[in-house]
């Protein structure tokens, strides 16, 4: 092949193979493909050690962007195998409300509402709706809840 120091460079056309670089690396991904084009060219052009670090340093790219995708997928795979919502009482010991249990604030102050009117009829008193504190207790009252 006639020397083009564009389309065709002779430190990527005179392997011994008679295969150009490009023709394995444009079927491999940006970082392997890149390592593997320092290591093919090594020998060929300028500093060999500059050429082999630069495929290390690609290599490197490789092995972290795999790492952090294999702990992702061990992630996921933790994810799904966790108590799901509205499975009831799980090996955690913790009851966990059904979807459709998820309730609005403003459905959940309303409940809290009626409770504490209950809760107050039944010491004989009446609740007065329009007391902060008939929504939300005193911070002292919300540790008997526990």
């Amino acid at each position: 092949m006639a020397h083009d120091p564009v389309n065709h460079p002779r430190h990527y056309t005179s392997h011994p193979s008679g295969i150009e670089c490009i023709t394995i690396t444009e079927h491999m991904g940006f970082n392997l493909g890149n390592a593997l084009k320092y290591i093919w060219r090594a020998d060929l052009k300028n500093d060999a050690i500059e050429d082999l670090k630069k495929a290390r340093w690609y290599l490197d790219r490789e092995i972290a962007k795999r790492d952090a995708a294999k702990s992702t997928e061990a992630s996921t795979a933790l994810a799904a195998r966790a108590i799901p919502v509205g499975a009831g009482q799980g090996d955690a010991g913790f009851d966990h409300p059904k979807p459709e249990a998820v309730k609005s604030g403003a459905i959940l102050k309303q409940e809290k509402a009626e409770a504490l009117e209950a809760d107050a009829q039944r010491r004989g008193e009446a609740a007065d709706p329009g007391r902060p504190d008939a929504i939300y207790p005193p911070p002292q009252d919300r540790w008997d809840l526990v």
